[in-house]
């Protein structure tokens, strides 16, 4: 390994809330002598990084829920802190690669650049693609999304999770390449906790794991917990950010239908918690009935459904030509409308055939959709340019 190969991550959150950033971080460690990552100042979960990675970021750490209570003053000055911190880490070391993931700290890349030596190097990784019915014009989001277009034609690498979400993208000024990655999970990090075989018992239980809020089917899955399904009763855990309101709806309808023992919240943890706890679960909830750009998109883009089968479970996704165009060869996949009796239906046919959904849901993970199978193609790539 030649010296000082370094590599500056920039990211507009905590790296410990993007599962595939974490996976990926563990294979650069192996390309590069230094990383640096820069990210908001946001509470972290304790997660252990490789050895040649250091975090940096700036101020007192805040909730990331919070945010959404602050001004646009301290949005602004935030944002400038960050922007102030990638400016020192350019000025201090020979950076050789940037990897920028999503648009804001794109936003500030493009501030610094006049300011700074140009990168061997130039990455750009969108996780979350831009919808502007949600920015604000000339805000500083709207800014940060201006800014894709600007960095196109500089960009030695660009990457998405989702094939579905190019056409979002100035894909024509691209000049560098374009690499496919999947949110799969890692297959190293899931082999750690070795898949074991679940026991049903008694007792189905059904896990939500993200950003809890409406249009993912709970509230259907609440109106069927007061009936056993295969003579076995039923359980939903929802694990992750949750508004209060949402929470007291979905608490006030659990009670209205006498089974608010069968509920229950848990809050957000780090990705170590949701792997080895994943045993404790038997069906996982990938559905998605939002219409907007990224559910509508989230196929291959939603790490949490590749992530409950590399925990040995069944998924139940919404029934839309989308959802069937992506997993309707998975068997360990059952399409749901959402509906109280299709809802009953999947989870009745799930558990007659549980140990062999379980067993090919972890076969197709070993053997295909794991992140090992399409990150390696990056890194041969940037082991040849450095």
């Amino acid at each position: 390994m030649s010296i000082n190969r370094i590599l500056v991550i920039a990211i507009y959150n905590h790296p410990e809330n993007y599962p595939p950033t974490l996976n990926a971080v563990e294979y650069l460690s192996g390309v590069y002598d230094k990383i640096f990552i820069l990210h908001r100042n946001y509470f972290g979960y304790g997660w252990k990084f490789p050895e040649n990675v250091k975090l940096v970021s700036y101020g007192k750490n805040i909730n990331p829920r919070d945010i959404q209570k602050q001004n646009s003053i301290l949005k602004l000055y935030y944002f400038l802190q960050f922007t102030w911190r990638l400016l020192l880490l350019f000025l201090q070391n020979q950076v050789q690669t940037f990897l920028i993931y999503d648009c804001m700290p794109l936003l500030s890349y493009r501030l610094c650049k006049p300011l700074i030596k140009n990168p061997k190097i130039l990455w750009y990784h969108n996780h979350d693609v831009a919808d502007l019915v949600h920015i604000k014009r000339f805000s500083l989001s709207w800014w940060a999304w201006q800014s894709e277009k600007w960095v196109f034609p500089q960009l030695k690498i660009f990457s998405l999770p989702s094939m579905d979400r190019k056409r979002y993208f100035a894909m024509e000024k691209l000049k560098g390449t374009f690499f496919f990655l999947p949110n799969f999970p890692s297959i190293a990090l899931y082999r750690q906790s070795r898949f074991e075989k679940k026991n049903l018992c008694d007792n189905i239980n059904i896990i939500y794991q993200g950003i809890i809020g409406p249009l993912h089917g709970f509230e259907n899955i609440i109106k069927i917990l007061s009936t056993a399904v295969a003579d076995k009763k039923i359980y939903l855990h929802l694990k992750g950010f949750i508004s209060e309101e949402y929470k007291t709806e979905l608490i006030n309808l659990s009670m209205s239908l006498k089974v608010e023992s069968q509920l229950t919240f848990y809050p957000h943890t780090g990705y170590q918690d949701i792997i080895n706890n994943s045993h404790l679960y038997h069906i996982g909830i990938g559905i998605y009935q939002n219409n907007d750009i990224a559910h509508s998109t989230s196929g291959t883009a939603s790490n949490k459904i590749y992530e409950y089968a590399a925990a040995g479970m069944p998924v139940l996704i919404f029934d839309n030509p989308y959802f069937r165009s992506i997993f309707n060869k998975r068997k360990w996949v059952s399409f749901t409308d959402t509906s109280s009796d299709s809802l009953k239906q999947c989870i009745k046919n799930i558990v007659s055939e549980y140990d062999s959904l379980s067993s090919i849901a972890v076969y197709d993970f070993e053997n295909e959709l794991c992140f090992e199978n399409n990150f390696r193609n990056v890194t041969d790539l940037l082991s040849s340019k450095n």
